[in-house]
């Protein structure tokens, strides 16, 4: 039971005080009124006494519940009060009741048995020392006419002195009793309401951790599912890149292949080419001996055109030589010897024509064979050339080929390099998750610790 908890009980003790003034005043009123008919006294009489009592009670009443109302938050000082007014209820009943009973001390036992509700051994101690001293002012007041009446008035008020601190030591030690059976009650109910307490913490904490490790299970299966989703994706690159890199590679081969093709056809390109060159050589040599012999033609012809000018002329000479000497035949014979040397200069020129013109032939058809063979070689080289281009055609597009699958290769390394920053994040991410995690379990942890400690602690009180 907390402190706060006994403020509220304390307050309804103080309460249920008041409301007991209220309804002692009653009772002694109506006990007073029916005592004072048993003994047939006069009705003003027993009005008159009642007012007085009524009045002054009420009036002291009033207070108290004012005093409570007013001044609540000071319970001591109300419990104190209250019980005042109770106490002074024994004088007055005393005053009303003085000429038919002088046995109203007698009343200082309920009195003290209604002020053992407050469970205040201080209370007690104060209200019994109080109707001591009332006991003993009436006494005094009244001494004529009570003491009168004792048999042994010493020993009748050290009889009622001791009534009173025997009762009073009964009732605080009943109090006591009373007081450790509610501290014990209070220090279990302590404890229950701190193991409640400490319970509902436990599993506010417990049902915290729990939504905030869902929550962890929630974003670990999402980091799970991006994993997998980023594996997925990096797999299947993987596989692209090996399939490009297969045809890649089937690629590369054939171009090597075709590359050794290239090759073998370039050398017997360059070998053609080299036949072709001594072949032009061999033409370019023919043809400049056709140029010699078409110049020693020339000079033969010259030669001929030369001696045909001068036989004309020496014919001529001879035609008029003979017509002038008539009989002197000799000049004419002399020109006709010189017409026959002319003659057969002309026939050895004319053969010699002869023999240059069919070497010409010759070496014009070994010319043109030559140049047919050149024919050949080029057009052999110009095949070979378009075999070559179509063998580049081939390496071009194995080449736009392997761009193509470098370009593939690429992405799949990007898609990778982006997979593996992925990855990498959700590390990161699991790692922050698995920190989390760790948090929370020793949270969870050091709850139960502390709920644990505060449970020995309350056993210890206990």
């Amino acid at each position: 039971m907390s402190d706060h908890k006994l403020d509220i009980d304390r307050d309804k003790v103080n309460s249920t005080m008041v409301k007991l003034l209220w309804i002692v005043m009653g009772v002694g009123a109506f006990t007073y009124f029916v005592s004072m008919l048993s003994q047939k006294k006069e009705i003003l009489y027993i009005l008159k006494n009642i007012g007085i009592f009524v009045s002054i009670y009420t009036l002291a009443n009033l207070i108290s519940t004012i005093t409570f109302f007013v001044f609540k938050k000071f319970r001591i000082f109300v419990r104190y009060f209250v019980t005042t007014t109770f106490i002074m209820i024994m004088p007055l009943f005393t005053y009303v009741s003085f000429e038919t009973n002088h046995e109203t001390w007698v009343l200082a036992f309920p009195l003290l048995i209604i002020i053992v509700l407050q469970l205040d051994i201080g209370l007690i101690i104060y209200s019994t020392i109080m109707v001591i001293i009332i006991n003993g002012i009436l006494l005094y007041l009244n001494k004529e006419v009570l003491i009168k009446e004792f048999y042994n008035p010493t020993s009748e008020i050290v009889i009622r002195i001791f009534a009173l601190i025997l009762f009073s030591s009964i009732s605080i030690y009943i109090v006591r009793m009373i007081n450790k059976m509610l501290k014990s009650s209070k220090i279990h109910e302590d404890i229950l309401a701190e193991e409640k307490e400490g319970a509902i913490k436990t599993l506010s904490a417990v049902r915290d951790l729990s939504d905030s490790l869902k929550g962890l299970q929630d974003k670990n299966n999402l980091i799970s599912k991006r994993l997998l989703t980023a594996s997925e994706s990096q797999a299947s690159s993987v596989e692209q890149i090996a399939a490009s890199t297969e045809e890649l590679m089937s690629s590369i081969e054939e171009i090597s292949k075709t590359a050794v093709q290239a090759s073998s056809e370039m050398e017997n390109i360059v070998n053609d080419l080299q036949g072709g060159m001594t072949a032009l050589k061999g033409s370019t040599e023919e043809m400049m001996a056709l140029v010699k012999f078409s110049k020693i033609m020339l000079e033969s012809i010259e030669a001929i055109n030369e001696i045909a000018e001068n036989t004309n002329l020496l014919a001529l000479n001879a035609a008029i030589e003979a017509a002038r000497a008539g009989e002197a035949g000799k000049g004419f014979a002399v020109v006709a010897t010189e017409i026959r040397k002319l003659a057969e200069k002309s026939t050895t020129a004319a053969q010699n024509v002869g023999n240059l013109l069919k070497e010409s032939e010759t070496k014009i058809k070994n010319g043109s064979a030559l140049n047919t063979k050149v024919n050949q070689i080029f057009s052999n080289i110009s095949k070979k050339l378009e075999t070559i281009s179509k063998v580049f055609q081939q390496i071009s597009f194995a080449t736009q080929e392997l761009d193509k699958g470098g370009k593939e290769i690429s992405g799949g390394l990007e898609v990778i390099n982006q997979a593996s920053t992925e990855n990498l994040e959700l590390s990161k991410d699991i790692e922050i998750v698995n920190i989390q995690f760790d948090k929370e379990t020793k949270k969870l942890n050091q709850i139960i610790k502390t709920n644990r400690k505060l449970g020995l602690d309350l056993v210890k009180k206990a």
